[in-house]
């Protein structure tokens, strides 16, 4: 009798144990979804102003190409090693 009254004490603790396992699976889902987006964002944040800053040097820096004596163009990084001889 003793032995029944054991098991059935104990008969919900592998459930409660699947519980506690789902639980856990479920807080690090969101946990992982959260910090996805929070890398994703900030990634997104450092490529604009990337294009900002290249912008910005653009806008700055307009030259002549050697024997141009038309429209000037924007510069590119590039064209500062051309024009410095590298």
């Amino acid at each position: 009798m003793v032995s029944l009254l054991g098991e059935a004490a104990f008969a919900g603790f592998p459930n409660l144990l699947a519980e506690q396992q789902k639980a856990r699976v479920e807080r690090f889902d969101k946990y992982d979804s959260s910090l996805i987006a929070h890398v994703s964002a900030a990634a997104q944040e450092a490529a604009r102003a990337t294009m900002r800053a290249e912008a910005q040097h653009s806008d700055d820096h307009e030259v002549r190409p050697r024997g141009d004596h038309g429209d000037t163009q924007k510069c590119r990084p590039s064209d500062l090693l051309l024009l410095r001889g590298w």
